[in-house]
C-alpha cells in the first residue's frame, strides 16, 4: 500500500507539469476514476472544501488522497514525495544561479522567462475569479481590498477580513456598518532562519487560492521586507517554479537555498507546506462532510477570493513597474495568447526564454 502511494506520487512529481489544476485533474483521473481510492462524490466534496481553505491546492489534495488510502503515513508520503523532485531541481538551480545568471545569453533568456512567468500570474486571475465575476459583492470587496493594498495593510489581514465581511453580509441579509475586530499576535523574529520559516509558514497558512495566489505575500516578504532577493531574482525563482514539475510553491526552495543553503531550502519548503499537511492529516478528513454542508463556506470563499485577486493585481503592477518595456510587451503578448489558445506553463516559460535570447 505505501509503495503504491510512493511510486504514484513520485511519478506525478517528476512528470506533473501544468500547475495545480492540472495536477489535481490527473489525480482525479488516476486515483478516483481508475483506481477508485475514494468515490467521485467524496472527492468532489473534498476538493470543494480544499479550494476554500488556505494553502497549496495540489499538495493538499495529494496529502488528503494519501491519507484516505494509507492513514497518516500514507498522507505524509503522498504530500512530501510529490514536491521532492521539484525541490531537488530547485536546489541545483539555486546552487549555480550566481554563475549562470552572469552569462549574457542566459541572462537574456531569464529576462524572457520572467515575462512568461508574469503573464501566467496575470492570466491566472481569470481562472481564479471566473465563477464569482457575476456577483456584485465580489467586485465591491475587490475594490476595497485594492484600497487596503494601496495603504499597505498586511495581506493575511485583508484576506481574512474580506472573508468575514462576506459571512456577515450573508448572515445579516444586507451589508451593515459593522466593525470586524481582528487581533493577531506576532513574535518579532530576529534570526534569519526563523524569519524565513515564518514568511513561508504564514504564506501557506493564510493565503487562499492556487500557488500563484501566494506570490504577493512571498514577494513582500522576500523582496520588500527582508531584501533577501532582488526583484529580478524573485522573478527568476518564480519562473523556475513554473517550469519545474510539481507544485509551483517549490519556488521557496530556491529562496531558502539563497538565504541559508541547503538547510534553508529544507526549512522554507517545510514551512510553506506545513499548515496544509497538518490540515489534511488531522481534522480535515473527519469533518469534511459537516463543513461541506455549511453555507458560510461559500460566503467566506467569495470574499477571500476577491481579496486574493486584488493582491495579485497589486503585486502584478509592482512587478510590471520593475520590468523593462520589452519585457512588458512580451507579457502583454503572452496574456493575449493565453486567452486564445491553451499553452502549458513550462512551454510558455521556455518560449519566453527563447524570445529573450533573441531580442534583449
Amino acid at each position: 500500500m505505501y509503495s503504491e502511494i510512493l511510486v504514484y506520487f513520485l511519478r506525478l512529481g517528476c512528470l506533473g507539469f501544468g500547475g495545480p489544476i492540472a495536477l489535481v485533474a490527473q489525480m482525479q483521473t488516476d486515483l478516483v476514476e481508475d483506481r477508485k481510492w475514494i468515490s467521485h462524490s467524496e472527492f468532489a466534496q473534498a476538493l470543494a472544501l480544499i479550494k476554500s481553505m488556505p494553502g497549496p491546492l495540489a499538495f493538499s489534495t495529494a496529502t488528503y488522497l494519501g491519507y484516505k488510502r494509507g492513514g497518516f503515513w500514507g498522507g505524509s508520503i503522498a504530500g512530501w514525495i510529490l514536491v521532492l523532485p521539484a525541490f531537488l531541481i530547485m536546489i541545483l538551480l539555486a546552487a549555480f544561479y550566481d554563475s549562470y545568471s552572469q552569462i549574457d545569453l542566459i541572462h537574456r533568456a531569464l529576462l524572457g522567462m520572467q515575462a512568461g512567468a508574469l503573464a501566467l500570474i496575470l492570466f491566472s486571475i481569470k481562472g481564479l475569479g471566473q465563477s464569482s465575476f457575476s456577483k456584485a459583492l465580489f467586485w465591491i470587496i475587490l475594490i476595497l481590498s485594492l484600497a487596503c493594498n494601496f495603504m499597505n495593510f498586511p495581506e493575511p489581514l485583508i484576506i481574512l477580513g474580506a472573508g468575514l465581511i462576506c459571512i456577515a453580509s450573508a448572515k445579516w441579509s444586507k451589508p451593515k456598518a459593522q466593525c470586524l475586530s481582528l487581533a493577531f499576535g506576532a513574535i518579532l523574529l530576529d534570526e534569519r532562519l526563523l524569519k524565513l520559516f515564518w514568511i513561508c509558514f504564514k504564506t501557506g497558512a493564510f493565503v487562499f487560492g492556487t500557488g500563484l495566489a501566494m506570490v504577493p505575500l512571498m514577494e513582500q516578504g522576500f523582496v520588500q521586507e527582508t531584501g533577501w532577493l532582488a526583484h529580478s531574482q524573485f522573478l527568476d525563482a518564480l519562473s523556475f517554479g513554473q517550469m519545474t514539475p510539481g507544485p509551483v510553491l517549490i519556488t521557496v526552495s530556491f529562496v531558502g537555498y539563497k538565504v541559508a543553503g541547503f538547510f534553508g531550502a529544507v526549512l522554507a519548503t517545510f514551512g510553506i507546506f506545513l499548515a496544509s499537511f497538518v490540515h489534511m492529516t488531522t481534522w480535515f478528513p473527519r469533518v469534511i462532510s459537516y463543513l461541506s454542508r455549511q453555507k458560510w463556506i461559500a460566503d467566506f470563499t467569495l470574499g477571500a477570493l476577491a481579496a486574493v485577486i486584488a493582491t495579485l493585481l497589486w503585486t502584478s503592477q509592482r512587478l510590471l513597474q520593475g520590468n523593462s518595456l520589452g519585457q512588458n510587451i512580451i507579457v502583454a503578448i503572452f496574456v493575449v495568447l493565453l486567452f486564445r489558445i491553451k499553452i502549458p506553463s513550462w512551454a510558455l516559460i521556455l518560449g519566453g526564454g527563447l524570445i529573450g535570447t533573441l531580442i534583449f
